[in-house]
């Protein structure tokens, strides 16, 4: 099984205290050093803010870049040889059973079940007597300590709606949560097994429910009516919904994070040869293959271009990173993406027309009722720049503020812009342009995370996992260039789960002592391959 050799030698490998060469007045120090060139930098960008917008947001992802780096270079100059504990893996999915129900319960209702927290609070509260400390330290503490502060204020404090900002902050609390929780689970012996066969789970499962509650769209790249007319419909009643269920650019932006993971373990496994496999393997094969295909049908029913074009251009980059071909692959990437830029400006019906409101009604391309939204959306952030307007609250300001710039009528309530249409822009439209720095700070400090763990992982199946792990979230990410998740959005919660697998596999490869201490290490031994 992936990693169970390795894994065995640190079960409990949770809290990573300070190195021999550090101290906690020092590692304080470093941290204190991070929040200052985040502060510098939201200062700086804001400065820029009366100047053309795109400068100041291109500032504020240039330093978040080197933010996240810094932190991620810190949390390594203080980790040292994790502390053994005595736990168990059964309490570690207890807990994410736990987790899970709530956040099930939220999804329909809007908020986690009181009774569901405490009895989660009192799972944990035997983990923090033995290991005195709640959570994991992870490389992307900081990034999410500040989006956690920020997140609260907005929308606790900030918030012009709190219907809809508490939500978000429900999402963004019990999504970390998760994170946490995956990567310390991962490094228990054949956990990682089990993970890959609930994100397989997870697959079928976001399938089902897009299958079943999808608001459709009538024809878009294809009129496929005849198709969704023989689809039954079962939910219907998902809060702040226009139509009671889930917009299909949300289910597809949610199912392309895990496409490329099952791809690359049926390629794993089919490059394995005809060895015996024992029935488990078969089964764990049996399922992947049947996430896979469940997932791309719902991709295709959702006809979300901004998913497609995402999950193609990722592939493409993955192809030449599997043959190790990295200058390739940074350069199909960036190349694509430009050609998709070139295309959309110079021919803007690529991306269809928009449905007002479900009236059927085409008013504008999408692409132009995109560039209406834009342009709202950086005069808004012009007018909110350290604060945000409050998480989950774009809409609501937009109509009421800034009516003149609403892409639509602002007095037709059958209309709802709930975002930004960019994932980057929304960010810094809740959280201001701090927000903004801090999450471009935690993708950095995710890719650092990706590349460690793929240069330490002894066997190249692990780093072929960790390849489709990344290459769902740049799939993610590209679709969020033209539609966003707002941070908290229920489906977001599929994002921390690829970031606690990834940071879950770092934290294992890690050599017992990190080379930037200056100790020697063993390299590890190779484990067996992903399905047995």
């Amino acid at each position: 099984m992936i990693g169970d050799r390795r894994m065995s030698s640190q079960i409990g490998s949770v809290d990573m205290p300070i190195g021999p060469r550090s101290s906690k007045l020092g590692a304080f120090l470093d941290l204190a050093t991070s929040l200052l060139y985040s502060v510098v930098i939201s200062l700086l960008a804001i400065a820029f803010l009366n100047d053309p917008p795109y400068l100041t947001l291109g500032l504020a992802v240039i330093g978040g870049l080197l933010i996240g780096i810094e932190v991620h270079r810190v949390y390594e100059r203080n980790a040292a040889v994790p502390r053994p504990i005595n736990d168990s893996p059964f309490l570690h999915w207890a807990v994410i059973g736990l987790i899970g129900l709530n956040y099930g319960w939220f999804v329909f209702t809007d908020q986690p079940p009181v009774a569901g927290l405490l009895l989660l609070g009192t799972f944990f509260a035997p983990r923090i007597v033995r290991t005195r400390a709640l959570l994991t330290r992870t490389p992307h503490d900081l990034p999410i300590i500040l989006l956690v502060l920020l997140a609260l204020f907005s929308g606790l404090v900030l918030t012009v709606n709190p219907s809809l900002s508490l939500p978000k902050v429900y999402g963004v609390l019990l999504s970390i949560l998760i994170y946490y929780e995956i990567a310390y689970g991962i490094r228990f012996k054949k956990n990682l097994n089990r993970w890959l066969i609930a994100l397989s789970a997870l697959g079928i499962g976001m399938a089902a429910l897009g299958l079943l509650g999808a608001d459709w769209f009538s024809a878009k790249l294809l009129n496929l009516s005849e198709v969704y007319a023989f689809i039954p419909r079962k939910i219907a009643d998902v809060p702040r919904s226009l139509r009671g269920g889930f917009h299909p650019n949300g289910v597809a932006g949610t199912i392309i994070f895990v496409i490329p993971i099952y791809a690359v373990q049926l390629l794993t496994a089919s490059q394995a040869g005809n060895r015996r496999r024992s029935w488990r393997s078969v089964l764990t094969i049996g399922l992947t293959f049947l996430a896979l295909v469940s997932t791309i049908i719902i991709l295709v029913l959702t006809q979300s271009r901004g998913a497609l074009l995402g999950l193609a251009i990722a592939s493409v980059a993955l192809f030449f990173a599997w043959k190790h071909r990295w200058v390739l692959s940074l350069a199909s990437l960036v190349g694509l993406l430009l050609l998709a830029g070139v295309l959309l400006v110079r021919f803007p019906t690529l991306l269809g027309t928009f449905d007002a409101a479900q009236t059927e009604q085409k008013v504008l391309s999408s692409y132009e009722f995109r560039l209406a939204v834009w342009h709202a959306a950086l005069q808004v952030l012009q007018a909110f720049p350290l604060s945000g307007v409050g998480i989950g609250t774009f809409d609501t300001v937009v109509r009421h503020l800034f009516p003149h710039l609403y892409p639509l009528s602002p007095y037709n309530l059958s209309t709802t812009i709930t975002h930004a249409h960019n994932e980057f822009l929304q960010v810094a439209i809740d959280l201001g342009i701090p927000g903004f720095v801090a999450y471009v700070a935690l993708l950095a400090a995710f890719v650092r995370t990706a590349w460690r763990a793929y240069t330490w992982a002894p066997d190249e199946r692990i780093k072929r996992l960790i390849l489709g792990l990344g290459t769902g979230m740049l799939a993610h990410q590209i679709f969020g260039l033209t539609d966003a998740f707002m941070l908290g959005t229920k489906p977001g919660v599929v994002m921390w789960i690829i970031m606690g697998l990834v940071t879950g596999l770092y934290l294992n490869l890690a050599p017992d002592h990190l080379e930037t201490q200056g100790h020697e290490h063993a390299q590890p031994t190779a484990p067996a391959g992903p399905f047995g």
